[in-house]
């Protein structure tokens, strides 16, 4: 009887000690197992994020490569610059618009209440250039101013820049002189038409209106060769600026010491 508990005894101790040996062994598989899940979790997460990343920055590399260049607009054609004429080309000969007497004339220009300018004589070879004589009379109370603002000889712009000044009631000889080296200058060979702007005004009271402004036609016999005006030559290349119906503007010369520094020396013909 104590044999069988003995061996009954030996045989709980030993299902005892497989049974913890079991359970042991079964807690360490679990512990690898989880050790394994959570490397292979770590693995997975980590080469989620490098093929991501790599799969994106593959995807996008692929994309910049597949998508089609753009294309960069055309340029617009543009349009020819017309050419402009050569100054040599142009054609400058003059063409009277009146008359032109056979002798010279006396000639009454204006005449008001105010004054009277008459041309009494005209001398086409003076020291200086071309030269006219001007009577002036003042019939204000107040000193009186005689100017040219601006005047045109055969069609070619050429101030005389002339001005005189009477005395209330006075009467004055006086002479508009004309550069000859201007219309040398200009291919001006001889007066036959000048267009002169008068501006006469009271000399004392400028606020008051004038007593005469308008252009003034006068018409000379002509003097001088009869040839259509040409150019005259110079070092610097002509180049003409604007040529159209109306007028032609031509730099004939360039000066680099003029009397008030560097200037451009014009040719400009009135066609109007």
């Amino acid at each position: 009887m104590k044999k069988l508990l003995a061996l009954l005894l030996a045989l709980c101790m030993v299902l005892a000690l497989c049974a913890c040996s079991e359970s042991a062994s079964g807690d360490a598989e679990e512990d690898e197992a989880e050790v394994e899940y959570e490397e292979s979790d770590g693995e997975k997460s980590l080469l989620f994020d490098i093929d991501a990343s790599g799969g994106r920055e593959d995807e996008e590399e692929e994309k910049t490569e597949e998508a089609p260049a753009e294309e960069e607009p055309a340029e617009e054609e543009k349009p020819a610059e017309e050419e402009k004429p050569a100054a040599a080309e142009i054609d400058f000969s003059f063409t009277p618009s009146a008359p032109v007497p056979a002798a010279f004339e006396e000639q009454v220009l204006v005449d008001n209440e105010y004054c009277t300018v008459t041309l009494t004589g005209y001398n086409p070879d003076d020291s200086w250039g071309p030269e006219l004589t001007l009577e002036l009379v003042n019939k204000a109370d107040a000193e009186t101013m005689f100017a040219i603002n601006d005047a045109a000889v055969n069609g070619i712009m050429c101030d005389p820049y002339w001005a005189n000044s009477v005395d209330a009631g006075a009467t004055e000889e006086t002479t508009v002189s004309f550069s000859g080296a201007m219309l040398d200058y200009s291919g001006i060979n001889y007066l036959q038409e000048i267009r002169a702007y008068f501006r006469i005004y009271n000399n004392d009271d400028w606020n008051m209106d004038e007593y005469f402004e308008d252009e003034i036609l006068i018409m000379l016999p002509a003097a001088g060769s009869e040839e259509p005006i040409t150019l005259p030559e110079h070092d610097y290349e002509a180049v003409t600026l604007v040529d159209n119906k109306d007028i032609t503007v031509t730099v004939l010369d360039y000066n680099t010491a003029g009397d008030y520094g560097p200037e451009l020396k014009l040719l400009t013909v009135n066609k109007t």
